[in-house]
């Protein structure tokens, strides 16, 4: 099978928001509105497919955005230029099957035309050891870390543009 990797419109929105919300915990769910009002702002934000369908996406947001997430603005206060890979999300069923490194290619492409550094957190306490180690195939190396709960810690993530 031969998978595509397409820009996300509107039309993609419902699929979207059902990967996030199946793969991710509540408290980062998203609904139409958060789709409606961020992808416009979104410097890449692309869809993987397979037939046609949708199996996985990422979206970013450049600096200087309108976004008060508290991730994002560590990033803020450290960074005057980043791209900031905001959400990633893949079906279950194909996920660890290289669709994702596929996906991230294209991104880290994109961020070195454009000469912009990639930031992101991942999960530190309790780890996210696999997807530690899938950043650190691209060149993501951790450059602080930032206590979203008492039971968790993230690992704050850069990866500068080549």
């Amino acid at each position: 099978m031969k998978a595509k990797i397409q820009t996300i419109s509107e039309k993609d929105y419902p699929n979207l928001i059902a990967i996030n919300n199946k793969i991710h915990p509540p408290h980062i769910a998203i609904d139409y509105q958060f789709l409606e009002t961020y992808i416009p702002q979104s410097t890449y934000y692309k869809k993987i497919t397979l037939k046609e369908k949708a199996i996985g996406f990422v979206f970013t947001l450049p600096s200087r955005a309108k976004y008060l997430s508290l991730n994002y603005l560590w990033f803020s206060e450290r960074y005057s230029e980043f791209i900031y890979i905001d959400r990633v999300g893949f079906l279950p069923e194909f996920q660890s099957k290289g669709f994702g490194s596929l996906l991230y290619s294209d991104l880290t492409q994109f961020s070195d035309k454009n000469k912009t550094p990639l930031t992101c957190e991942v999960s530190c306490n309790p780890p996210n050891t696999a997807s530690l180690n899938f950043h650190s195939k691209f060149s993501f190396t951790k450059v602080g870390n930032r206590r979203e709960s008492k039971t968790c810690e993230l690992a704050m993530l850069f990866r500068p543009a080549f």
